[in-house]
């Protein structure tokens, strides 16, 4: 008997009979886990968009089944309401705009207008590099951009689209650029772990992008990518001192960067090295060995 996306995401749940093996978790090769099921729903489930909702951007995720879908922290499943309580898609998002809501009370909407804001709460919303648990479809990219903003929108996009080694690689590229100056390179779309993202047709990705950056949407970038770091689901977490995030600290001033320093204090630089680089192609060594 067919079933609905939520009577799927309840019965996910509410099995207990395997593990999550969610993001961030070692998998012993060849363990049968829960997350393969919830990607593999994204990829196959509807997500009809309900127009009455585009002016309450956070009313529209929670519809979309936000508070169903697993992410991080503590997970908590509450079986009355059928929903994560703590440690759902929904808690790391609105973290994120949370975040930024905090930056832009200290330093202003100018820096951090509202359509920013809301590109923290929707920057996972068609699949990143490294969560592919919930996937709005590209193609309704601009359902998104009317909820949001188109300025938000493409920060999102981008966040999700992108090749994260290659935007760490622009931005080590410009240390010391400061706001409204215009940066230099490009970073590209997803090439060896496309996830849920479509393989042809609309929205495909190959690579060979080449995206290059306003000083506008540079700033959103850093704005964006920053406060994933400090998102309440890890702020006790320790925050390792990195170059790409000292950078984009550095370039956005203020309370970012105040917020940056306090939480790697004592610790030492990591840098010469392209973290997402490496976890890119560990992912890639693993799909590559499930295929043996």
């Amino acid at each position: 008997m067919a079933t609905t996306p939520w009577q799927e995401y309840v019965r996910l749940a509410e099995d207990q009979s395997k593990p999550l093996y969610g993001k961030g978790e070692s998998r012993p090769y060849g363990a049968d886990g829960k997350w393969d099921e919830y990607v593999d729903l994204a990829t196959t489930r509807d997500y009809t968009g309900d127009p009455a909702l585009i002016d309450d951007p956070r009313a529209f995720l929670e519809s979309q089944g936000a508070k169903m879908v697993p992410h991080s922290g503590e997970l908590v499943w509450s079986e009355n309401e059928e929903l994560y309580t703590s440690g759902a898609f929904w808690h790391h998002l609105t973290g994120n705009e949370e975040v930024l809501r905090e930056w832009q009370r200290a330093d202003g909407e100018e820096l951090y207008p509202d359509t920013i804001c809301l590109s923290g709460l929707y920057h996972s919303i068609y699949g990143t590099q490294g969560f592919q648990a919930f996937r709005f479809p590209i193609e309704q990219r601009a359902q998104i951009a009317a909820m949001i903003g188109e300025r938000g929108e493409l920060a999102a996009y981008y966040t999700c689209a992108m090749e994260r080694s290659s935007f760490q690689e622009m931005v080590l590229a410009n240390a010391g650029l400061k706001p409204g100056e215009t940066p230099v390179g490009t970073f590209n779309g997803r090439r060896n772990y496309p996830g849920v993202w479509p393989h042809s047709g609309y929205g495909a990705l190959t690579g060979d992008e080449n995206w290059s950056l306003t000083a506008e949407q540079f700033t959103d970038m850093c704005a964006v990518t920053l406060s994933h770091v400090f998102r309440p689901s890890t702020e006790h977490d320790p925050v390792e001192k990195d170059a790409m995030y000292q950078i984009m600290a550095e370039h956005l001033g203020g309370a970012a960067l105040e917020k940056y320093n306090a939480a790697t204090a004592g610790s030492e630089i990591q840098e010469g090295e392209n973290r997402w680089a490496n976890r890119s192609q560990m992912k890639l060594e693993t799909v590559r060995a499930a295929k043996l």
